[in-house]
């Protein structure tokens, strides 16, 4: 099953917003919560085998039912399957920067950078 465009756009949006406002005013909550939500947006992409760009009607059958053909993306397409590893690696390498004790140094930054 492949996942609608606008599902995936709306986490990927909401992961991109908390990740740039956590990494531009040091909450650490908030960076989190990003990267938490690139690493299930790539795997998203890659569990649920593509995205469905649209639906379109393509006719009526006899009992009355809409019949519809959708425009996929799949995973096997070398943009998107690197797209899904992008916001994975970016995921993963994220939590390697942060600092998950930033009790010792309170004056300094609680990320790595």
């Amino acid at each position: 099953m492949v996942v609608p465009l606008m599902f995936f756009a709306l986490i990927g949006f909401s992961a991109l917003a908390s990740y740039l406002i956590g990494l531009l005013f040091k909450i650490p909550l908030l960076f989190i919560i990003g990267n938490v939500l690139f690493l299930g947006c790539g795997a998203l992409l890659f569990a649920g085998g593509g995205l469905e760009l649209s639906k379109t009607l393509t006719s009526v059958s006899d009992a009355g039912e809409l019949v519809y053909t959708s425009n996929n993306i799949l995973i096997s397409d070398v943009g998107l399957s690197s797209l899904a590893f992008l916001l994975v690696a970016v995921g993963v390498v994220s939590f390697l920067v942060i600092d998950f004790n930033p009790a010792l140094k309170r004056s300094v930054s609680p990320f790595h950078y």
